[in-house]
């Protein structure tokens, strides 16, 4: 069992995070309807950022659309990172209904 407390973030840590997936609106991946971020606590209890994408459910999960929603949640966890955030990024993947 985790032994931290999850505090909420503050307004100034969740304009950085959506600033961040704001700043990559125009690099969506074709088939990613929206970005939304998430504030909780991953499965230790820490503090986390979850990057949930939402993709049109029409979208042909291939080897080179996955590589390429990859490669776009790694420069939103990077970035987020970088900036010092204390919210660990994860990303979560759901169909657009």
């Amino acid at each position: 069992m985790a032994q931290n407390t999850v505090r909420p973030p503050t307004e100034a840590e969740r304009h950085q995070v959506q600033q961040i997936v704001s700043r990559h609106e125009a690099d969506r991946p074709d088939g990613v309807c929206r970005v939304e971020v998430e504030f909780g606590e991953d499965w230790t209890g820490y503090p986390a950022a979850y990057i949930h994408l939402f993709v049109d459910k029409t979208l042909e999960p291939t080897a080179d659309k996955i590589d390429e929603l990859n490669r776009f949640v790694k420069v939103l966890h990077d970035e987020i990172i970088d900036a010092g955030v204390s919210f660990w990024p994860y990303s979560r993947t759901s169909l657009e209904e």
